[in-house]
């Protein structure tokens, strides 16, 4: 797995399925290669997975529809 791969993958996923909204969870319930390699691969400073930076290589209309993480309620 490459990332030019792994983004043709998630894109080609998106195209076919059109979901409103999609999330890691969404990656990982259907392609979890794809999931396993933006996990190895893409870290934050803080040692998070960094979904930013791989859905910012997504194409425009699909990186939009990204869901981030909801806030937790105090």
């Amino acid at each position: 797995m490459n990332f030019d791969l792994a983004i043709k993958t998630v894109n080609t996923l998106l195209k076919k399925e059109q979901p409103k909204t999609f999330s890691s969870s969404w990656i990982f319930d259907r392609t979890q290669i794809v999931y396993h390699f933006v996990r190895s691969n893409f870290r934050t400073e803080n040692d998070h997975i960094d979904w930013d930076r791989f859905t910012y290589a997504l194409k425009p209309e699909y990186s939009r529809r990204r869901m981030r993480k909801r806030k937790k309620k105090p």
